[in-house]
């Protein structure tokens, strides 16, 4: 395709000249009288569509001289290579011309070819420049639809990851949804996750003389925790169903969270065992806050000392023991480390108070005359509001009476 000049020269024989010369070496020539047409005519080629490859400009010209057409070229956005035609070599305007964009100048007086190697040059330079830009926009262009199929594939991920997670919200809710009038011993329980899932687990089953009840916390608020609670129903309702003590089941659930767990995750647990003809009771630790009990014969609540090793990080785990005797009316409160850790902070001081083994026995023997459910409900708004409802882990909180 015939490439296309715009010139702009005042004087009509160079102009002639110039347009002679370029036109015998192949070029379209557009000339005008100055600065003010050659805008004019730069405007109307590009409504129109029409190309222009390059302008070849005097400086000195009346009207709107070279300098101040070149100034608008950069205002009103029409970018082309510029050539400009000097007088007398002027330093200073030299370096304003390259600073406003200028791509080369032809000093007075000039050659024919030396026109000619100097449009040559600038059109080559934006030959170069266009193939640059145009393989940087196809650069661009894959990496933009590298970049789209990486967020397609992020977004399928991501709506799995979220169908994933609804699932696992079910399953959880599901784990600690227990019916409080299916065994043999009143309970009552409070729970809540600090996220929508959670990593407290409890569960009941009946035994022929009593029941077993298990508490566990493991460590976490997200889906690997929740694969953990999972794994551990599991394992408690096969010991159900095979009747094992204790010690026997957390030695069991420790193998299994160590060789199956998704990840090693820190479990602490506490199970009690309820026989109710024997009027016995057994409670085994694993690393667990201390059972709390209160007497029916007596007037404050008491911890059960029994601790133990964690599950879940070590083959080798010795757990903590302990039996007693049980009456009618006795009361059992089985719970998790975010109920003690319930805190908040004094506005005028800045100290923090933290609710607590202490705090939680308090609560206890202050509702210690209503019924085991209002009793619960009572003491789990004490500590939800001790906190300011601003809960920092899982909390949990279970209520057993002896019948």
């Amino acid at each position: 395709m015939q490439q296309h000049i715009l010139l702009a020269e005042d004087d009509a024989g160079l102009r002639l000249s110039l347009t002679f010369v370029l036109k015998n070496k192949g070029y379209r020539i557009t000339s005008c009288v100055d600065g003010r047409e050659a805008l004019e005519q730069l405007t109307r080629f590009r409504e129109e569509g029409v190309i222009v490859d390059a302008l070849i400009t005097d400086i000195q010209m009346p009207g709107m001289n070279g300098m101040e057409l070149i100034r608008r070229l950069k205002t009103d956005d029409l970018e082309l290579p510029v050539i400009v035609i000097t007088g007398h070599g002027d330093k200073e305007m030299l370096i304003e011309l390259l600073r406003l964009g200028c791509d080369d100048y032809l000093s007075k007086p000039f050659e024919p070819d030396e026109v000619h190697d100097k449009v040559a040059q600038v059109l080559e330079k934006k030959r170069v420049s266009e193939r640059l830009r145009e393989r940087e926009q196809s650069d661009l262009r894959k990496a933009n639809l590298r970049l789209d199929r990486e967020v397609q594939a992020y977004r399928r991920d991501l709506q799995d990851l979220r169908g994933e997670m609804a699932r696992a919200v079910r399953t959880y809710t599901d784990l600690m949804d227990v019916d409080r009038s299916a065994f043999k011993v009143p309970l009552e329980y409070r729970s809540r996750p600090y996220r929508d899932l959670g990593g407290d687990y409890m569960g009941i089953c009946d035994t022929s003389t009593g029941c077993n009840v298990l508490v566990a916390d493991v460590a976490g608020h997200d889906l690997a925790a929740s694969y953990q609670t999972v794994l551990i129903k599991s394992q408690f309702d096969e010991n159900c169903r095979l009747g094992r003590d204790g010690v026997e089941f957390f030695r069991t659930l420790n193998h299994e969270l160590i060789v199956n767990g998704r990840e090693e995750r820190m479990v602490t647990a506490q199970a009690l065992s309820l026989d109710l003809e024997a009027r016995t009771a057994r409670v085994v630790s694993a690393g667990h806050p201390r059972m709390l009990l209160r007497r029916s014969d007596r007037t404050a609540s008491e911890s059960v000392p029994a601790s133990g090793s964690v599950l879940g990080l070590m083959d080798e785990v010795d757990f903590g023991v302990v039996d007693l005797e049980i009456h009618s009316g006795d009361r059992f409160y089985l719970y998790t480390d975010g109920l003690l850790n319930a805190h908040s902070v004094d506005g005028p001081t800045g100290d923090r108070r933290v609710l607590g083994e202490r705090g939680l026995l308090r609560a206890l023997d202050i509702f210690s005359d209503l019924p085991l459910s209002e009793q619960v409900q009572s003491v789990w708004r004490f500590a939800r509001s001790f906190c300011r409802y601003r809960q920092s882990d899982d909390m949990l909180l279970l209520g057993i009476q002896v019948p």
